[in-house]
C-alpha cells in the first residue's frame, strides 16, 4: 500500500506517467493502473486497490511445448558426443586484438 502511495504523490508532484514511472523504475502502464485503481476506489467503484486474493499468472511465452521438446531432443541427441573445447578459431600472431593498448 505504500508503494501505491508514493505513485500517488509522485503523480501529484509531476502530472506526468512517465516520469513517475522513470523515477520508480517500473512500467509506466503500471503507474496507470495503479492511479485508475485508487481512482476507482475513491469513487466507490471498488472496494480494493490490491484485492486480498488476488493471483497472478502468466503464461510461459517463450518455452512452449513444442520448444521445450525440441530442447530435450537436442540434449538425447548430443548425450554420447564427446564435448570439443577447441571449436573456436585461433587468431594469428601471438597478441590478440583485444589486448592491444597504447
Amino acid at each position: 500500500m505504500a508503494d501505491v502511495r508514493r505513485i500517488v504523490d509522485l503523480y501529484e508532484l509531476h502530472k506526468s506517467y512517465k516520469k513517475v514511472a522513470r523515477e520508480l523504475n517500473i512500467s509506466r502502464n503500471t503507474v496507470k493502473k495503479y492511479l485508475h485503481q485508487v481512482k476507482d476506489v475513491q469513487e466507490g467503484l471498488a472496494e480494493e486497490i490490491i484485492p486480498k486474493n488476488r493471483k497472478i499468472v502468466q503464461p510461459s511465452r517463450v518455452l512452449t511445448d513444442l520448444v521445450r521438446q525440441k530442447i530435450h531432443q537436442y540434449l538425447e541427441s548430443n548425450l554420447g558426443r564427446p564435448k570439443n573445447n577447441d571449436s573456436r578459431p585461433k587468431e594469428s600472431g601471438s597478441f590478440s586484438s583485444r589486448m592491444v593498448t597504447k
